[in-house]
């Protein structure tokens, strides 16, 4: 089946849903760029499970637009949407200054969360999560809470401390993001991840010396994994047509 020239993924979002931890899913993330809708199709057509797109490099301040670029993708695909608005406090990609405050974060957020299906909030945006939470599970969306430290691997210590405070948050997604420098780092990083089997999760060591962990992740139980469409949106990040051969060589689906 097509649609204004896309070939629509013949999985449903809820069949989607229903392979987390089953097997790695595949997330396809997408920055600004004026072919974005080309960018929707490349991931659809390399084996993107879910989009994610990188509202926050966006580069306009016209509130507007952007919702209306969102709603136009959501309609091109039928594959699960991650609609991210990076703090610049955790690496955001905005294009112009001053970047969005948290205010204007959450506003954007609740426009986009009756059409998307994920949104993804740091777990340091102490003044917006909470209410976003809320209302995205009234309307059966899922939550994605997470931290990204684009410097060094978090140690476990602190790694069980954020956890305790995803909890707390009711998050449905708990995703940490580390810069290694070697195995050495990434090895207990994982072994973290694979104790943590109440939650769904996902673990990911930035960096080309952790760049790994992408593809064997979902072995140590993290359950989705992210690839560059255009450009990489974080160091080490695997072009999203080799990162889907490579899992599907490795775990066989």
């Amino acid at each position: 089946m097509k649609s204004g020239g896309f070939e629509m993924f013949k999985k449903t979002k809820s069949e989607t849903f229903e392979k987390i931890n089953h097997r790695p899913l595949t997330v396809g993330s997408i920055v600004w760029g004026k072919k974005i809708l080309k960018m929707v199709q490349k991931a659809n057509k390399n084996g993107a499970d879910i989009i994610e797109l990188r509202c926050d490099t966006f580069p306009f301040r016209n509130k507007e637009k952007l919702f209306e670029i969102v709603e136009t993708v959501c309609k091109k695909t039928s594959l699960p949407i991650i609609a991210t608005l990076r703090s610049p406090k955790e690496q955001g990609r905005q294009a112009l200054k001053p970047h969005w405050n948290d205010e204007e974060r959450k506003e954007i957020y609740e426009k986009l969360l009756p059409i998307v299906d994920f949104i993804d909030i740091e777990l340091s945006s102490n003044s917006i999560h909470q209410a976003l939470i809320q209302k995205a599970h009234k309307l059966q969306k899922k939550v994605i809470l997470s931290y990204h430290d684009f410097r060094s691997m978090p140690e476990e210590k602190d790694i069980l401390l954020l956890v305790k405070k995803f909890k707390q948050l009711s998050g449905d997604i708990f995703k940490i993001a580390g810069m290694t420098r070697n195995l050495e780092e990434t090895i207990p990083f994982l072994y973290t991840c694979s104790r943590l089997n109440s939650i769904d999760r996902v673990f990911i060591a930035m960096g080309e010396k952790g760049n790994f962990s992408r593809i064997a992740g979902f072995c140590f139980g993290s359950c989705l994994t992210y690839g560059s469409i255009s450009q990489k949106t974080a160091p080490g990040q695997i072009p999203i047509a080799r990162l889907t051969r490579q899992l599907k060589m490795l775990y066989s689906f």
